[in-house]
């Protein structure tokens, strides 16, 4: 009798511990999501706004720096998987900067500007940078200007590949999804989620969500 006694209270004290652990969890999981500010609905949000491009500006044109092969791949493979996980035709064409001319070092209406190297400090000459949510992350940088007429509407895009991370195609995926507007996401399995090391390769299926949700038309089933 005097052992059932000890087994009992063994288990209740046990029962206790794992009670304790599971509420422990959930408060860190609720604080979790109140610290980050990243909800479900996958889209940054700036001034109250989530930031989307206008569906009649896609697909969007693009311009590149030249860079190394590695680069190139990493590129293009990412806007391929976007685009064949989607069915949304997102960039028209992305051609390589030749001309003699600087390249452009402020947004072009509609466009994604694409450089190898770290992001500027400066703000542009109109409107604010958006710059993509949370603490500073390894591998690049998105900066978005809004229109001035329609603050939930992406009026162009600067995306930066730091040089150690320009052959790194889960760092062009991220940051392409910060491009169509995605931001930072809590779910391991998606190519928002911050930690580089832990990041997949591929989309998630809740990230191919947000971006048929967003650009497009059910009616049709294709962009207007």
């Amino acid at each position: 009798m005097v052992e059932l006694i000890k087994k009992k209270n063994w288990l209740d004290k046990a029962s206790g511990i794992f009670g304790i652990l599971v509420l422990t969890g959930a408060v860190f999981g609720v604080a979790y999501g109140v610290i980050t500010n990243n909800k479900d609905e996958g889209f940054i949000v700036s001034n109250g706004f989530a930031l989307k491009w206008d569906k009649k500006d896609l697909p969007l044109g693009c311009m590149y720096k030249p860079m190394n092969m590695n680069a190139k791949f990493c590129m293009f493979k990412a806007i391929q998987e976007y685009e064949n996980r989607t069915g949304i035709d997102l960039i028209q064409h992305c051609e390589e900067w030749m001309v003699q001319d600087p390249f452009p070092s402020k947004p072009l209406r509609k466009h994604v500007l694409i450089h190898i190297g770290n992001a500027p400090k400066e703000e542009p000459e109109e409107g604010n940078w958006v710059e993509t949510p949370w603490d500073v992350h390894p591998g690049g940088t998105t900066l978005i200007l809004p229109k001035k007429e329609d603050h939930s509407s992406i009026y162009g895009v600067m995306l930066y590949v730091g040089e150690e991370y320009r052959s790194n195609c889960t760092v062009w995926l991220h940051e392409f999804g910060h491009t169509w507007g995605l931001g930072h996401d809590r779910r391991s399995d998606s190519v928002m989620w911050p930690n580089l090391e832990e990041r997949p390769a591929k989309l998630s299926d809740k990230d191919v969500d947000h971006l048929k949700g967003a650009y497009v038309v059910e009616s049709k089933g294709t962009i207007d």
